[in-house]
């Protein structure tokens, strides 16, 4: 139960990491257009 619960932050940090960097792209993109 405990390790399910700790697998379950890593993988939510793991898609904030990836949509902040998809953000970032979109930002960059939008700036050098």
């Amino acid at each position: 139960m405990h390790a399910t619960t700790v697998k379950n932050k890593i993988t939510q940090r793991d898609n904030y990491k990836e949509i902040m960097s998809v953000i970032v792209v979109v930002l960059l993109l939008t700036l050098t257009l």
